[in-house]
This record gives C-alpha cells, structure tokens and sequence, in this order.
C-alpha cells in the first residue's frame, strides 16, 4: 500500500491506499498541461479514440487544472484510487476539431498517470 497525495482545493490530502492513473504520460509546455502520450491498454487508451497525444488537460473531476499548478500537483490529480472513475475535461488542439472539449470518464488501473 502506497501513501499517495491528493489535490482537492487548494490542499494536498494524504491516504493510504493503491493508487493507479488513467494511462497517460503528462506533459506541460508554457504553463499548459497535455496529453504527452496514451499508455497502450491504459484507460485512456480505452477510451474509443477520445483522448489523444496533444489534447489539453482543462479539469480533472471539480479541479481546474491551472498555470499556476505544479506538474506534481496535476499528476496527483489523475492519480486515484484504482477501481473509481475520474472524469477528466479535455480541449483537442489539433485537427479539425481543434478548441473542442471534451469530458471522458476514466478509470483508475495500474500503471502511469
């Protein structure tokens, strides 16, 4: 059993329990949070095409995910308890639905962020 931080309002909480992500590599250029990379057979990966390489990470549940937030703190929030769903708010920045968002429910499971 791991102590994993959660970031909920402000304030990272403690817990022991098995944490997992939503199977993605996080990325962070010019105070903007990404989507680096879908972790095959990952939640992310499993979600139908909906989160792809590149997508902005605007929310993750109630969190807005900020510029003035640490890479620690995003990761912290696509890291929960595995099992339990997070519903993670996404804004595709390219293609030809660039500027779309997008909320995609995903599970926690073993693995990256």
């Amino acid at each position: 059993v791991e102590a994993q931080a959660r970031f909920r309002g402000g304030q990272h909480k403690a817990s022991r329990v098995r944490n997992g992500g939503v199977g993605i590599k996080l990325g962070m250029q010019k105070g903007v949070f990404f989507v680096a990379a879908v972790i095959p057979g990952g939640s992310a990966d499993l979600a139908d095409g909906l989160v792809r390489q590149g997508d902005e990470i605007v929310a993750v549940g109630e969190d807005p995910v900020t510029s003035t937030m640490s890479m620690m703190d995003v990761a912290c929030l696509l890291r929960g308890p595995m099992g339990e769903e997070v519903a993670v708010t996404l804004r595709t920045r390219t293609g030809y639905s660039a500027g779309e968002l997008k909320t995609v429910p995903l599970t926690f499971q073993a693995g990256e962020v």
